[in-house]
């Protein structure tokens, strides 16, 4: 495992009011102050293979964008299904949900039934979404600029050809995955791949950086 708990944070435990009423679940590393905590949430009536699987499949995808030279940034979360409808799922720190980030762009002074209707029609703006992270991220890039102002200039690709050069890459990798498929089906089931929800010590440990969708 790649962390080792020495015990539960209890005062920084409680239930969660969705409807599962899911666990919120701290524990204290046996590494010390040195590491920081570590928050699953423990979940009871979903089958949570599923969400693993799911996982799975995103981290094969992942691997296989990064070789064909597409970094997308992402970092599963962990998930791992201990029983039946039992299982944990890695907490992300320091993030924001997407209601949260689409509630903050709705007008304040809409209240009642008439936000809500705002925000739903907001959830299918893109913009939304890549403004936030816009002013998340100009705060870092200011900060990097100021720290450390470079001795010579360097000119930056161009964004239409870096723009081309991601839409080749993703379109090669969609034909590689095309020509594997075609290939399975010919060659029979035998040639298939086969991946499998883990359970218990096979599945994959809790535990690695993680980012969500919008991390601040």
């Amino acid at each position: 495992p790649e962390f080792v708990a020495s015990g539960v944070v209890v005062e920084k435990c409680k239930v969660m009011n969705s409807k599962k009423l899911p666990l919120w679940l701290g524990f204290q590393s046996a590494d010390g102050a040195s590491v920081p905590d570590f928050y699953v949430m423990f979940k009871n009536g979903d089958d949570l293979r599923q969400d693993q699987l799911t996982l799975q499949v995103l981290l094969i995808m992942d691997e296989l964008w990064k070789g064909a030279g597409l970094d997308l940034k992402m970092s599963p979360y962990g998930c791992v299904s201990t029983g039946d409808m039992l299982g944990m799922l890695e907490v992300v720190q320091n993030s924001e949900t997407i209601a949260n980030i689409v509630g903050a762009a709705v007008d304040p002074s809409l209240q009642g039934m008439k936000r809500k209707v705002e925000a739903a029609k907001k959830v299918y703006q893109v913009d939304v979404i890549s403004r936030w992270l816009k002013e998340q991220n100009q705060g870092r890039a200011n900060s990097r600029d100021t720290a450390s102002a470079p001795s010579h200039s360097r000119s930056l690709p161009d964004e239409r050809s870096t723009r081309v050069g991601n839409v080749s890459k993703a379109r090669a990798l969609r034909q590689a995955a095309s020509a594997t498929s075609r290939a399975m089906r010919r060659d029979g089931p035998g040639s298939s791949l086969s991946m499998t929800a883990g359970h218990g010590d096979d599945a994959r440990a809790l535990a690695g950086p993680m980012s969500a969708y919008a991390a601040a």
